[in-house]
């Protein structure tokens, strides 16, 4: 029978390292999505409604979305 010793067991450090970074993956890709949604928002609210401040708003709408892939690139490589 095989005996389980739950009091002393510990992960490893390969193992902490590797459930965090999938979490932190997990999270920077929903975020990536939710910057896309943010970005395709802006698109359609601007088609509805123009006004003089449309173009900086999508602009900061599409320099979001590139910042967050650009974190999820990087994170995906360097961490």
């Amino acid at each position: 029978m095989i005996e389980l010793d739950l009091i002393n067991f510990t992960f490893g450090n390969d193992t902490v390292h590797l459930l965090a970074k999938v979490v932190f993956l997990a999270f920077l890709a929903i975020y990536t999505i939710f910057s896309l949604l943010i970005l395709r928002q802006v698109t359609v609210m601007n088609k509805t409604l123009e006004t003089i401040m449309s173009k900086p708003i999508h602009l900061l709408a599409e320099l979001h979305f590139l910042a967050s892939l650009a974190v999820l690139a990087a994170t995906l490589f360097f961490f």
